[in-house]
């Protein structure tokens, strides 16, 4: 008798354990999406990869990770691309702008950005040309 209670015993407390790491991976999933809500990336990718070690299988926890490592990466993209953009290096500022924008073509600031690459691209033409014009009148 004691040996049944025993065995019944241990399989309640696995079904509770299983269960509470049901409900464990989809809680971190809700705060990663209420981090993610409120602009807090940094903190929405540590509960979507929380709920992902607790559930590697939970798709949601998966979605919402990837979801997030893009917005870095956009993030990252239009920084650089500003960087560039400071340094004169243009090419690789439009580089940059357009992965931001493929990643998420409403990015405000890297469409700014890609602007002033164009308009400064422009600039440079037609500073190129007159100056191609004035060696071509002093020969």
């Amino acid at each position: 008798m004691y040996f049944k209670k025993t065995i019944l015993c241990i399989m309640v407390l696995m079904v509770l354990l299983i269960t509470s790491s049901c409900n464990e991976d989809k809680k971190f999933v809700n705060q990663g999406n209420e981090s993610l809500k409120n602009g807090k990336i940094e903190e929405a990718l540590s509960f979507f990869s929380k709920a992902l070690e607790v559930n590697p299988k939970n798709e949601e926890a998966s979605a919402g990770k990837k979801k997030v490592l893009l917005l870095i990466e956009e993030k990252h993209l239009v920084f650089n691309g500003n960087e560039m953009l400071q340094n004169g290096n243009l090419e690789q500022a439009q580089v940059d702008f357009d992965k931001a924008l493929w990643i998420n073509p409403t990015n405000k600031e890297a469409l700014l950005g890609k602007e002033k690459v164009s308009l400064l691209v422009e600039e440079k033409k037609s500073t190129d040309k007159g100056g191609f014009e004035i060696n071509i009148l002093i020969r």
